[in-house]
């Protein structure tokens, strides 16, 4: 997930960390990244919503906002079907905090 503190946005402090974090995907070598968020603002960086090419989030429900992004030619091409995130995302409760930590 995404986040910028309250006082720091409005900054380009977002828009600078989502091209950061698709070219450290993209040199790990990950084929593609898939997200749930405003398709207003993920547009920008080149996600596109994820239900007309076959990929799905659990639910029809969450079409309009799960989008993705191909970081290499090609990437997933003829893939189709349901992804799913770690559980740890489906369970933020049960993460420690980080506020405050540097």
């Amino acid at each position: 997930p995404l986040a910028v503190l309250p006082e720091a946005q409005g900054r380009g402090v977002g828009s600078a960390l989502v091209p950061a974090a698709l070219e450290a995907a993209r040199a790990l070598g990950w084929p593609a990244v898939f997200l749930l968020g405003s398709p207003a603002y993920y547009g920008r960086f080149g996600f596109r919503l994820a239900a007309p090419d076959g990929f799905h989030y659990e639910s029809a429900a969450h079409d309009a906002h799960f989008q993705w992004i191909a970081l290499s030619p090609g990437a997933l091409a003829g893939a189709a079907g349901f992804v799913r995130y770690a559980p740890a995302f489906a369970e933020p409760w049960r993460r420690p905090s980080l506020k405050g930590r540097a």
